[in-house]
């Protein structure tokens, strides 16, 4: 692998985690970006101004820097390559197929070897990068393929459109068991045992099952904490599984004084449409964001 090669992370995430996870196993250099030498959220992983190492090939992933260029992995923002992307190609869009394409093409032999990764020689040339065949997602390198891990799909499909992936969109990827892996994935991280898991799942549940309005209910009274806090990915979680589009309100560390919005399982139009008005009922909104072909929006509330 290039060993001049420097990957700089947005926020963190779940799914971030796992990109951490892929570029420790290649032995890579990385760090989280910050901002005044503060570890970055979601809302200022476009202003890092880390100190970065001289003479290196930055690789930036959901984040950029204030002053350095360098090649861009990304799908929030409009101009992003996996942006507009829907479930049909899920692992051409997410972050982390991104990343997978971007090393096994700079380096297939290493790649290869510390990813564990299986080849077949049986492909149509003519085929698009990721494609699907036999009941496995494929890599098309020239005259031959990488077999995509199965672990890899279903983090692309989680990446980037999680609620079609639950609906069962997404080619290859197990619908039926990606929640409870979501869920004990959350369990894990916060160090909470089955039945405290179990109990604030009911709870969640409660305030899904008892709003029966195809619109989007309205959660923004409850104290969700700050950033992916456990509160926050369980609901979150539960909203798309539950296939409920829901209205939240979150901070993303203790020094921000506003709040923000988030709107999770969203159809396309209703995305669109927030969009173009940059309103949510009373709420008076900036910096408003959304990708339509992932289902979500938001803004920052101000006071």
């Amino acid at each position: 692998m290039n060993s001049n090669m420097f990957f700089l992370l947005g926020a963190k995430d779940p799914e971030m985690i796992g990109i951490e996870e892929i570029l420790t196993e290649l032995n890579l250099e990385f760090e989280y970006a910050t901002v005044s030498g503060v570890q970055c959220n979601p809302t200022n992983a476009y202003q890092a101004d880390n100190i970065l190492p001289k003479g290196k090939n930055y690789v930036f992933i959901e984040c950029r820097h204030i002053v350095k260029s360098g090649i861009s992995i990304d799908h929030h923002n409009e101009n992003d390559y996996g942006y507009s992307l829907n479930y049909s190609k899920f692992l051409d869009a997410s972050s982390i197929g991104q990343l997978f394409k971007f090393l096994v093409k700079n380096n297939i032999a290493e790649a290869k070897e510390n990813l564990a990764l299986s080849i077949t020689y049986e492909i149509d040339s003519a085929e698009d990068d990721f494609y699907f065949l036999d009941n496995q997602w494929l890599l098309n390198i020239d005259n031959y393929a990488i077999i995509i891990p199965e672990h890899i799909v279903t983090m692309s499909a989680i990446d980037h459109c999680l609620s079609d992936a639950y609906k069962g969109l997404c080619l290859g990827v197990n619908s039926k068991n990606i929640f409870r892996e979501q869920v004990n994935g959350i369990g894990k991280k916060f160090n909470l045992d089955k039945k405290s898991l179990s109990y604030k799942i009911k709870q969640y549940n409660y305030y899904l099952k008892n709003n029966n309005t195809s619109n989007i209910i309205d959660l923004t009274d409850i104290n969700l904490g700050i950033g992916y806090s456990l509160d926050y990915l369980l609901l979150r979680e539960l909203s798309l599984y539950s296939n409920k589009s829901i209205a939240i309100k979150t901070k993303n560390d203790k020094f921000e004084e506003n709040y923000k919005l988030m709107l999770i399982g969203l159809s396309y139009i209703q995305v669109s449409n927030f969009l173009k008005e940059s309103k949510y009922e009373s709420f008076n909104l900036s910096n408003v964001f959304g990708v339509p072909a992932r289902g979500y929006a938001g803004g920052i509330i101000k006071r």
